[in-house]
């Protein structure tokens, strides 16, 4: 048996999280996921009235729609590529906080799944959410899902 590092918290034997500390880690991973999805869609929102902002410069100093030509092919050039290094970073912006929210939702699952035996808990789990009338749930992970997952695995900051 281990000594814990304070002496008025008791040693850690392997058991269960007694019910309020299970609660309170299950709200703790729920609310850092939701931040996480809340962070991406801030962070995809400004990344894409970015873009729209080189599109709409774009349509109205570089391209000229009638006839069809292009005023600056340097600048035409220039937004072409910006836009393409925002659509590369946007996307691994919505990845990699994508696997982070999932990491900490799945850490709450777990809480549930292990006392899932009572009532209050089996309700908190994916599995159990009621999907509204018609809907049908489909557990395959999806392509991007996968690359959300190797993307956002944890790893040792002096390693990278």
């Amino acid at each position: 048996m281990t000594h814990p590092t304070n002496p008025s918290e008791p040693a850690d034997d392997g058991t269960l999280w007694q019910e309020a500390h299970a609660i309170e880690m299950w709200k703790y991973f729920g609310s850092v996921g939701a931040a996480d999805k809340n962070t991406m869609v801030t962070v995809e929102t400004l990344l894409l009235g970015f873009s729209s902002t080189a599109m709409g410069y774009l349509f109205t100093k570089v391209l000229c729609l009638r006839p069809f030509f292009i005023t600056a092919p340097y600048q035409g050039i220039g937004l072409a590529f910006l836009g393409l290094v925002i659509s590369c970073v946007a996307t691994y912006v919505a990845l990699l906080y994508g696997r982070y929210s999932n990491w900490n939702w799945a850490n709450a699952d777990a809480i549930a799944r292990q006392r899932q035996h009572l009532l209050k808990w089996k309700k908190l789990l994916p599995e159990n959410a009621e999907l509204p009338d018609g809907a049908v749930s489909d557990r395959r992970a999806s392509r991007l899902c996968v690359i959300a997952n190797g993307l956002g695995r944890p790893c040792l900051p002096s390693n990278n």
